[in-house]
């Protein structure tokens, strides 16, 4: 299929643009493990050819993003997922065998991996490259057809994106529009194959109870969740510097939240990587949304990250509805003393 002219696809098309991959997903053959692959190839070299007009629009859009950050946590960790897809495509294509029960003898049983056929994908403004591409790779090895609508929070990554697909991919293989809440809304009133949805738990609610009325499978990765544990058996002085390293990374965007109850010697490790972060920064800045103030900005590398202590994590744990995973924890060594789940 040839890609189609490079043009931005307006909110009117998005009707039938999905109209039409439905059509065609229910009426061509599943996609072949050549033309899983050929898309996939197509959306590395679309995302590589543009690396560095999407670094300059991610710093565009942050009001100035570093662009080893940008490169780093958005570009190369993209092309990973891709070349990974690439790796294990013709495993996941292959049948497997199951066996059966004694009275569906000679019966035999194989498990086929087949398209779902059209996925509709929603992305954040935090990663805006990593996390509008990577489940979109997902979505073209598993043999479908795409929508993506990225975050309108960062508009002029979102539109180097969608030039860059659009061309190379024909619409009727993947499309890309952009948006406010409004098209958003639409986007996912429509009755996908499956819906990803990667941003915060508000909205979250309103794309489930989007999708609910169409009964669209739906996957949530809602962010931010993302604990590390020091116990008194962790060498904390270089577990300070890695710790903050992670919480640090685009400015806390990564999700990482540290408990230690060995907190002295942990400012000690962070300092040292704030040190020499803001030094290597004073001519780099980089920032924490679309929307932060520039003085709060440049705070950032100096301020001391505040890690909770191991009784204020447990009096959270105890609040929280998910406890089962601390009990299996403890169960299994994970932690060095007895957390109080009860």
């Amino acid at each position: 299929m040839e890609p189609a002219q490079v043009s931005v696809a307006t909110d009117m098309e998005l009707p039938h643009t999905f109209e039409r991959q439905r059509q065609l997903s229910r009426s061509e053959p599943p996609a072949s493990y050549e033309l899983r692959h050929d898309r996939l190839q197509r959306l590395e070299r679309a995302i590589d050819g543009e690396s560095r007009a999407l670094n300059e629009a991610m710093a565009a859009d942050f009001g100035h993003r570093a662009e080893h950050e940008c490169e780093t946590y958005d570009i190369i960790a993209t092309l990973s997922d891709i070349r990974e897809n690439l790796r294990h495509l013709a495993a996941w294509m292959k049948p497997r065998r199951y066996p059966v029960r004694s009275y569906m003898l000679p019966g035999r049983a194989r498990v086929l991996p087949t398209p779902l056929g059209v996925v509709g994908v929603v992305s954040p403004w935090n990663f805006p490259v990593y996390l509008a591409i990577s489940p979109l790779a997902a979505a073209l090895a598993a043999g479908n057809r795409v929508l993506l609508k990225p975050s309108e929070l960062t508009p002029r990554t979102s539109a180097v994106l969608a030039r860059a697909l659009h061309r190379v991919f024909a619409r009727e293989e993947l499309a890309v529009f952009q948006g406010g809440p409004q098209l958003a809304e639409r986007f996912c009133s429509l009755p996908f194959d499956h819906l990803l949805y990667t941003g915060s738990t508000r909205v979250g609610k309103l794309v489930a109870a989007a999708a609910a009325k169409n009964l669209t499978p739906l996957t949530l990765e809602l962010g931010g969740k993302s604990p590390v544990l020091v116990t008194p058996s962790c060498n904390t002085l270089p577990f300070g510097g890695v710790g903050a390293s992670g919480m640090g990374a685009y400015h806390g965007e990564a999700g990482f939240r540290t408990f230690s109850h060995m907190k002295p010697v942990f400012y000690q490790g962070a300092a040292q990587l704030a040190r020499a972060v803001r030094d290597a920064r004073d001519t780099d800045e980089g920032v924490l949304s679309p929307r932060v103030p520039e003085d709060r900005v440049k705070r950032g590398a100096t301020e001391r990250v505040e890690p909770t202590s191991l009784a204020t994590f447990e009096r959270r744990v105890r609040e929280h509805p998910s406890r089962a995973f601390l009990r299996e924890a403890h169960a299994r060594h994970w932690l060095s003393r007895p957390v109080n789940v009860a």
